[in-house]
């Protein structure tokens, strides 16, 4: 593996944490501060946006792993990652004093998940060949 496409996925794995991280802090705060920061109105659609670049990160990053997976092969893995850490967040949601958990936001982490997840590996789909290359075979024409 080239040192570009290392110094590529090490990014993309930075990303994914970071936004896991992230949403890892906002879940373990009282419901008397977010409600402060206005989310509760938007409740499901901030679930799908907070999961939606986890997806794009994680897609574009098992798209371009070692292992060259197939578009089909990251969306089944992606989801069920994203499924996973979308459940131990409502669970830890129910375990802070305050705060509730609800199946349907898992489902909106699921939703917002997998679009990131298609636009990340099949915004990859046509441009990086099995080998890791670029695939240069596009013309474009102008």
């Amino acid at each position: 593996m080239s040192r570009q496409k290392k110094t590529g996925l090490i990014l993309i794995a930075c990303a994914v944490l970071y936004f896991v991280g992230f949403i890892s802090v906002l879940s373990h705060l009282r419901a008397d501060i977010i409600s402060q920061i206005g989310v509760s109105v938007w409740d499901k659609l901030a679930h799908f946006a907070a999961f939606l670049p986890i997806g794009f990160f994680l897609g574009a990053g098992l798209r371009r792993s070692p292992f060259c997976w197939s578009f089909k092969k990251s969306l089944v893995v992606g989801v069920v990652v994203i499924a996973l850490f979308g459940a131990i967040d409502e669970l830890h949601q129910s375990l802070v004093p305050s705060r509730d958990s609800s199946v349907w936001d898992v489902v909106a982490d699921i939703l917002g998940g997998w679009a990131g997840l298609v636009i990340g590996a099949g915004g990859l789909r046509g441009v990086y060949q099995k080998g890791g290359g670029v695939n240069r075979s596009r013309s474009r024409t102008t």
